[in-house]
């Protein structure tokens, strides 16, 4: 879940399809983990998933 934040942190415009490649992981397993972090209320979604991005709240 770090390496997805540090990410993040350097481009929050990152799709999930975006992620899995940059990471080598699924999208299945990027999408679990995105789950987990939103539900810890960590980060948001803004906007739609083509031209939104990612809010980290803390």
């Amino acid at each position: 879940m770090n390496k997805i934040l540090e990410s993040l942190y350097d481009d929050p415009g990152y799709t999930i399809t975006e992620l899995a490649n940059i990471m080598k992981m699924s999208r299945k397993s990027i999408s679990n983990n995105i789950k987990k972090i939103k539900d810890l209320g960590i980060i948001e979604r803004v906007g739609n998933n083509k031209k939104g991005y990612w809010k980290i709240k803390r």
